[in-house]
């Protein structure tokens, strides 16, 4: 019988020790790893009639190739519904046209073969505007769906930009 006792008792000790442990795991300092894995959210947009928001979300793609992928997402400001509105992983600075209808964001996707034209844009890769040319161009789509169009050709790409009220 008194056995009995001790075995409670020692099976007690173990108990907190095991749980006191799993605490402690759980609440270490993060890592410079854990850093890098944590999801970016920037650029938010707030569409003109205050629905929606669009902004920039940036991930690790994998430890491997050591880079992050960006795209851009919207979501309904009542928070009924989040999803990627621009999947291509290029694609950056979200704005809204003053009417609500068009997004703008600027892109070098043309230049990495996903534009018009077929592989390589228009151009190709290796000519003028072409792969060796980093620059990002302004690119236009229609928020009820479609297809982006480019907008602008700068030479230098283009690196800010804004819609004018008219």
């Amino acid at each position: 019988m008194e056995s009995r006792p001790y075995r409670v008792l020692t099976l007690t000790v173990l108990l907190t020790f095991v749980v006191t442990g799993a605490l402690a795991q759980t609440r270490r300092a993060p890592t410079l790893d854990d850093m890098l894995d944590l999801v970016q959210v920037s650029s938010p947009q707030i569409s003109p009639d205050g629905s929606r928001v669009l902004f920039t979300k940036s991930e690790l793609k994998s430890w491997r190739d050591n880079k992050r992928v960006s795209s851009i997402w919207m979501a309904m400001t009542d928070g009924s519904r989040e999803f990627q509105f621009l999947g291509h992983e290029r694609d950056t600075s979200p704005a809204w046209s003053p009417d609500g209808t068009t997004v703008a964001f600027l892109s070098t996707r043309d230049q990495a073969g996903a534009g018009a034209g077929g592989p390589g844009g228009p151009r190709g890769p290796g000519g003028p505007g072409g792969a060796g040319d980093a620059g990002s161009q302004i690119w236009l789509i229609r928020v009820d769906g479609g297809e982006a169009t480019k907008l602008s050709d700068h030479k230098g790409g283009v690196r800010s930009f804004e819609w004018s009220e008219d």
